[in-house]
């Protein structure tokens, strides 16, 4: 687990450049050693561990990403994507991206290119005669950048949950005074045939102010989300506020009869999905759906029939479906990251570029399942008639 405290810090190379990367990690040893910040790359992955899983996990929560750049790493697919991902997450000001040139290489139209890079003047470490006044030069200028961060890190107290209201499908009172309120109603119709807003509004709209409400909720932050929704809205807010960004989301859920409060950091129970039926070959399109509620197997083959999709999976919880499936947050919190095992099995399997997911389930298991989607391309889907079961696309993400 992330030290809490300290800034983390990813590697992403090249497993060519790791004498080089190992020199590096020497220089910032003391930094590690004075508590102010914590340092990871894949060669701390311990025997057993699911090693992209746990790549995926740190480049997702890590405040500064360091890319040490040579042609091995320009050139290899892996650092491609995880490049690719660490400036989506400098441009949402997620994380802060280093770019530290280790090897002579034509770097200055990559995609990092418009950041500062280290060393000074982007002269390759190994183009220095003395090679540990480079390293120290990277290192003074990491430290720099650490306790620039340490000071504006604010992590709330777990016991002051901040409030977000969501208007979906219509304006509910909730006790109190929200933090942020965001009333989408104007796009959304729960009656049958349901509208939901297309990918444009999305785009346009909602993602915009979801994301302006979110600068309201400090990293880390236990956000309580209130709201009448579609589930693939709640899908898209979990997304925004990622597990990996320590973010706590809590709502109130009925189960069993009651109103519990759910909370995502609950400690997992046993809960787990099983496969209940699939079928296809390999392709770009995966089909999949997640029912709790109850059996929907019916539904998924009606959406499968109508074409475009080169596989399809349908999985329920391993103890059943029904109101009672999911008992408390701890059930939820397990469902949700299996889930997401369960996905990335089956996307491997299948070579699917893109999932189509479909999900028949309480709303606060769609905000814990989209916390924890990364790496995937998903399509969702949203029910929009009652009495003929049919599905259109709802947002993609």
């Amino acid at each position: 687990m992330l030290d809490t405290s300290a800034i983390s810090v990813f590697f992403s190379y090249s497993h060519r450049d790791e004498a080089l990367r190992d020199e590096l990690a020497k220089h910032l040893k003391l930094l590690e050693l004075e508590g102010v910040s914590t340092f990871w790359h894949d060669r701390k992955i311990t025997a057993g561990d699911e090693w992209e899983n746990q790549i995926e996990q740190y480049l997702e929560s890590s405040q500064i990403i360091l890319l040490l750049v040579s042609a091995d790493f320009m050139s290899s697919d892996y650092c491609n994507l995880e490049m690719k991902r660490a400036m989506e997450r400098h441009e949402a000001g997620e994380a802060k991206v280093i770019p530290i040139i280790l090897r002579p290489v034509s770097w200055k139209t990559a995609p990092f290119a418009k950041l500062q890079v280290l060393p000074k003047d982007g002269l390759a470490i190994t183009k220095w005669q003395n090679q540990d006044e480079a390293f120290e030069q990277v290192s003074e200028k990491l430290r720099s950048t650490i306790e620039q961060l340490s000071l504006t890190q604010v992590v709330p107290p777990k016991s002051a949950p901040l409030s977000l209201w969501v208007h979906g499908w219509r304006e509910t009172t909730f006790d109190g005074t929200p933090t942020e309120k965001l009333d989408w109603t104007k796009y959304f119709d729960p009656d049958s045939p349901r509208r939901v807003a297309d990918q444009k509004i999305w785009d346009e709209q909602l993602f915009p102010d979801l994301m302006r409400a979110k600068q309201s909720f400090p990293y880390g932050s236990r956000v309580q989300v209130s709201g009448l929704m579609p589930l693939s809205m709640a899908l898209a807010i979990g997304t925004r506020f990622s597990d990996a960004e320590r973010y706590t989301l809590q709502t109130l859920q009925r189960t069993a009869g009651n109103n519990v409060l759910w909370s995502s950091d609950a400690k997992k129970s046993d809960e787990t999905f099983h496969i209940v039926q699939e079928q296809g070959q390999v392709g770009e399109n995966l089909l999949f759906m997640l029912a709790i509620r109850d059996r929907a197997v019916d539904d998924l083959l009606q959406l499968y029939r109508q074409g475009g999709f080169d596989s399809m999976v349908y999985a329920e919880p391993v103890s059943g479906v029904g109101e009672c499936a999911i008992a408390s947050s701890a059930d939820a919190v397990a469902l949700a990251i299996d889930a997401m095992r369960l996905i990335n099995d089956c996307r491997r399997r299948y070579q699917a570029q893109r999932v189509h997911l479909v999900l028949y389930c309480p709303m606060g298991f769609a905000l814990f399942l989209g916390q924890r989607l990364r790496f995937v391309k998903v399509v969702t889907y949203e029910l929009m008639d009652l009495s003929d079961r049919t599905y259109q696309v709802s947002v993609i993400l």
